[in-house]
């Protein structure tokens, strides 16, 4: 019996750390703080590493007619959740598309995208020369009912929530 309970103690170990997201050494959620006084902030998405419901972006997106329109529909959800959020807790911050703003760019990079929309990825914040200044770890629940991209949709609200969350304990 002590040697199955080792056994599965190693197995749950093996297991976590098989899943467990890198931590990188550019800095953490903090680094949101030098967005203090922004007022408007571009947000890229990059599903170039994507593994999108078991395909590479690539195989989905030939696939997908509807793939271009539907990355620009899931994008302005996650604007609106951000935009919402923040501005009922009365932070005069906006995100966009906004590749004219000064400063800093808020990149979501999805890196596996399942069927109910639920991913994993990295959120990176680069200054106006593309370095990095902040890469952590973001996983974000998608929803239960609809198509797709209903559902990646209610997954990028929640990446947003985190976000914005995230944004008003550093950046008030």
């Amino acid at each position: 019996m002590k040697l199955f309970k080792l056994f599965v103690s190693a197995l749950a170990v093996s297991a976590m750390s098989l899943f467990a997201i890198p931590v990188s050494a550019q800095g953490g959620w903090g680094t949101l703080a030098l967005l203090k006084g922004q007022t408007r902030v571009n947000c890229t998405f990059d599903y170039s590493d994507s593994v999108i419901q078991a395909k590479t972006e690539e195989q989905f997106s030939s696939e997908e007619p509807n793939w271009g329109l539907a990355q620009e529909e899931v994008a302005e959800k996650f604007y609106q959740e951000f935009n919402n959020r923040v501005f009922k807790a009365n932070v005069p911050v906006a995100v966009g598309s906004f590749p004219e703003a000064d400063g800093y760019t808020l990149c979501i990079k999805p890196s596996n995208i399942l069927r109910n929309g639920n991913f994993v990825g990295r959120v990176l914040l680069l200054d106006a020369s593309g370095e990095i200044l902040m890469d952590v770890p973001i996983k974000a629940k998608g929803g239960v009912f609809g198509s797709f991209w209903n559902l990646l949709g209610d997954g990028m609200k929640d990446a947003a929530k985190t976000v914005a969350y995230r944004y008003m304990d550093f950046a008030r």
